[in-house]
């Protein structure tokens, strides 16, 4: 049969209590690779996987991902549950194809036992290039163009000296 705690015993479980407490059970906050908030340069067609992360606490959350203010449907989803009333851990993943006119990722986790919601939010830098299929043509346009003003003025400074020299 187990003793009471003593004093000592007491004295340093109110010692962890602080540490216990901020521990973040109980405070569900999403993390999108690892941050809570954070800044992504991807080059425009650029595929990449986002992943939300979510520690355990009480209750079961709902994870959704929001990609400019829209509902998105995650990749794959997966909440470990301890019990009805708890779960250990969930992760959720959404693949973006990085276009121009997206600026924002947001996940976002809805406690329903306490209706709270947090956020996790990735700044999308959409990094846009001219294709090949533009660049290339289009360099030969500003080539030739070049080239056919450099013929142009030799032929009329070749037509101005026959002129000339015919007085």
């Amino acid at each position: 049969m187990a003793l009471p705690p003593g004093p000592a015993a007491l004295r340093h479980t109110l010692l962890l209590l602080p540490a216990l407490l901020s521990s973040g059970w109980g405070e569900l906050e999403p993390q999108i690779d690892g941050q809570t908030w954070a800044e992504r340069a991807l080059r425009e067609n650029e595929r990449h996987a986002f992943t939300c992360r979510v520690a355990g606490g009480p209750g079961t959350p709902r994870l959704a991902w929001y990609l400019d203010g829209q509902l998105q449907e995650a990749s794959t989803s997966r909440l470990l549950s301890v019990g009805g009333e708890a779960f250990s851990g969930g992760t959720s993943t959404f693949t973006v194809t990085a276009h121009r006119a997206q600026h924002e990722l947001n996940c976002s986790l809805q406690d329903p036992s306490s209706g709270r919601s947090a956020n996790a939010s990735v700044i999308l830098n959409v990094q846009w290039l001219l294709a090949t299929r533009v660049e290339v043509p289009l360099l030969g346009i500003v080539v030739a163009a070049g080239l056919a003003l450099g013929t142009l003025v030799g032929f009329s400074t070749l037509v101005a000296c026959l002129v000339c020299r015919k007085e």
